[in-house]
């Protein structure tokens, strides 16, 4: 599958409104954020990156979360088999409650992704079953590249 498959399925994932795993054992991170900026002309491109050696804090996750609803924009998250837990948990929250939990003044609140917000997890493994926490179950759409 190439670039045009990740294109329409992109388009059908806008169309839906819901989280996208996009995974491959070559995945080329570059060429599929290219394709997110295309499939969603015009909206904010949010980027978190969980590849590297330093995992992602719980503020750090929840700020690039929140500052993507607020974008109202689109956001791209980069992993391998390896996910960082705050990262995990906030992933899980989207798929399976459709929002997440934060502590403020008065106690935890609901933060809810408004309506036009997309997630898409970009994924280097070769099954979607390598993801930590039975991550790929989450998500009613995938595509391996």
């Amino acid at each position: 599958m190439g670039d045009d498959a990740l294109q329409r399925y992109l388009k059908r994932v806008d169309r839906m409104g819901e989280p996208a795993l996009v995974y491959s054992a070559t995945l080329d991170v570059d060429a599929a954020l290219l394709a997110l900026e295309t499939c969603f002309p015009g909206r904010p491109l949010f980027l978190l990156r969980a590849t590297g050696p330093l995992e992602s804090t719980v503020e750090e996750v929840f700020e690039t979360f929140r500052n993507s609803f607020e974008g109202r924009g689109v956001l791209g998250i980069v992993v391998n088999a390896h996910v960082p837990a705050p990262l995990l948990r906030a992933v899980e929250r989207i798929c399976t409650d459709n929002h997440l939990t934060l502590h403020g003044e008065g106690g935890w609140k609901p933060l809810k992704p408004p309506p036009d917000w997309r997630m898409v997890v970009l994924a280097r493994v070769a099954d979607a079953a390598a993801l930590e926490g039975g991550m790929a179950s989450w998500f009613s759409s995938t595509l391996a590249l």
